[in-house]
């Protein structure tokens, strides 16, 4: 695939918000395989009480030059680690390429993912007579927004919290597991519910943090701070489409993750803007539409037109306040607020990044 980052084009301004790293920065492996693997697996289900159906959509590639016959088996392993409490299997006929096989199961009593109580179930998919398998945390629970407010499992919850680089002053970009999981266990002290981890996508270690700690995340892309030019050039586009869809089929089946954010503190109150919010929120919609889509606005601080700015068609508003630094005198906060209510009606919002310079400001 194509390796480069969205961070080689140029932005508008030069950023002190993250190092441009290069190499390798995280873990790497080999694994060899049989020319018939499993690539991955979407899990989702629907409620009914404490009961769900279960549809586990697995992708199947062979590398071989002839189709096989193979026997996928799928477990639905419970918070405990104990025994599987649900199974299916199903016979493949796997051509060469890859080829997409949907297996049910049905299971009563689940217990629900909550904030407080957040019960992560595993999802084992398996090549039957190969030693070929992938596992994926997994968590039952409903997620609305209604009233401009969130409602998990019909309860409605109080979001707080903060946003969190991957970075360290003694790794850097190469954290390792335990600086990860120092930071992220004084975050569930001081409460957190919901980050959006600016601005990549994140480790393993810290997906599985959130499932197992009640966190709700917001995932971004490396879009930040581009040009309506930017978001309208066809390289851009192609490259945004990419690192969203391998962050999705990634990550899509932890249940932590709340939604998807597209871009950051970009000029999406510009028509290119806007289109290229849309084209983002189709692509995000065709690959996990049981999740909300939504963006990082810093346009609506300075009253961007809610006709054109794609905060009028995102499922929820993440906005970007620095009043007393760079969105104006603190005095403009309250206002920005008050407007932004009138202009955005009915949608929920979250103020997604909020304070002031500190000891980077020049004075």
């Amino acid at each position: 695939g194509d390796h480069r980052d969205l961070r080689s084009f140029p932005t508008r301004r030069s950023s002190d918000l993250w190092w441009h790293y290069g190499g390798i920065v995280r873990d790497v492996w080999l694994a060899v395989s049989e020319p018939v693997l499993i690539r991955r697996q979407h899990v989702r289900s629907v409620l009914a009480g404490d009961a769900a159906d279960i549809a586990d959509q697995v992708v199947i590639e062979n590398h071989g030059s002839a189709a096989l016959n193979v026997r996928v088996r799928v477990e639905l392993l419970p918070p405990d680690g104990s025994v599987p409490v649900q199974t299916a299997e199903q016979n493949v006929n796997a051509a060469p390429g890859a080829t997409t096989a949907t297996l049910q199961m049905h299971a009563a009593p689940v217990k629900l993912w909550y904030l407080d109580q957040p019960n992560v179930y595993r999802v084992r998919a398996t090549l039957v007579g190969a030693a070929e398998s992938i596992e994926d945390n997994y968590g039952f629970r409903k997620i609305e927004i209604r009233d401009r407010h969130l409602y998990l499992n019909g309860e409605r919850v109080r979001l707080t919290g903060m946003t969190r680089h991957e970075e360290s002053p003694w790794e850097g970009l190469a954290e390792t597991r335990g600086t990860m999981l120092h930071d992220w266990r004084e975050m569930k002290e001081l409460q957190v519910t919901l980050t959006r981890p600016v601005h990549y996508p994140q480790h393993p270690v810290i997906l599985d943090f959130a499932d197992r700690n009640g966190i709700l995340l917001i995932p971004e892309i490396p879009m930040w701070q581009f040009s309506e030019a930017q978001m309208s050039d066809p390289r851009v586009i192609a490259l945004a489409k990419q690192m969203m869809t391998e962050m999705l089929e990634q990550a899509w089946n932890h249940p932590s993750i709340l939604g998807w954010s597209v871009c950051n503190e970009s000029e999406t109150n510009k028509p290119g803007g806007r289109r290229y919010f849309d084209r983002m929120y189709s692509l995000v919609k065709s690959l996990d539409p049981d999740r909300y889509v939504s963006y990082a606005d810093n346009q609506i601080a300075g009253g961007a037109d809610p006709k054109i700015n794609a905060a009028s068609v995102a499922d929820f508003v993440m906005v970007n306040q620095y009043f007393g630094t760079w969105s104006g005198p603190e005095e403009g906060l309250v206002p920005s607020l008050e407007r932004a209510g009138r202009d955005y009606p009915d949608k929920m919002f979250i103020i997604s990044e909020f304070g002031a310079a500190g000891v980077f400001a020049p004075d």
